[in-house]
């Protein structure tokens, strides 16, 4: 009798014993996910108020996205990852920002002296509130594959049988200017900024 009694109470106990167990893991879960909404809430406000202290430069909309350039940062996307925020080998950038796929630095020479051009250069996505680097390059196509003869516009790499062209942003341009005199010619179909932002792997 007292062992099936015993037997009677443990029955009993178990389903309840795993319920507390099943509620206790929900509410351990459920605080991490907040716990990480937090950290992650924090993170973007901590990005936005770091670019206060930074001097906006021109802002371009594309396909109807608006981006910020910031012409003191720069992105440094190498695989082999600055140690401890130092400085990029030339000393000449001081460490920012860690992204999940690149670093950004305020470089500390006078672009404007050295004409350095758009190159590497940090870009802030509005719409999704996320960084992005410029290639430096305007991405081209052609009507019916025509060649693209502006001579004012270096060019990188060319794709005539497809009729795509990739452009050098013109040093002594702004990038509205540079799209709005691509987008005037009348063999262009297209043309558009090439800003990385998603990337298949950590560069």
């Amino acid at each position: 009798m007292k062992l099936k009694a015993i037997l009677t109470i443990i029955s009993f106990f178990l389903p309840l014993s795993a319920q507390i167990c099943s509620y206790a893991s929900e509410k351990i879960l459920e605080n991490k996910s907040n716990e990480k909404d937090m950290n992650n809430d924090n993170y973007t406000i901590n990005e936005k108020d770091l670019l206060k202290k930074f001097n906006k430069g021109e802002s371009f909309v594309q396909g109807g996205i608006k981006y910020t350039v910031y012409p003191e940062l720069i992105a440094n996307y190498r695989k082999n990852k600055l140690k401890n925020g130092n400085a990029i080998e030339n000393d000449k950038s001081e460490f920012v920002l860690e992204t999940k796929n690149f670093s950004i630095h305020k470089t500390t020479q006078d672009k404007n002296a050295k004409n350095l051009g758009y190159t590497n250069q940090v870009v802030y996505n509005n719409s999704n509130e996320n960084f992005g680097i410029l290639s430096g390059v305007i991405i081209v196509k052609t009507k019916n594959n025509l060649e693209f003869t502006d001579k004012s516009f270096e060019i990188i790499k060319r794709y005539p049988n497809i009729g795509y062209y990739l452009v050098k942003i013109p040093k002594n341009l702004t990038i509205s200017r540079s799209l709005s005199i691509l987008q005037k010619l009348n063999y262009v179909s297209e043309a558009s900024v090439e800003v990385i932002e998603n990337f298949q792997e950590t560069l």
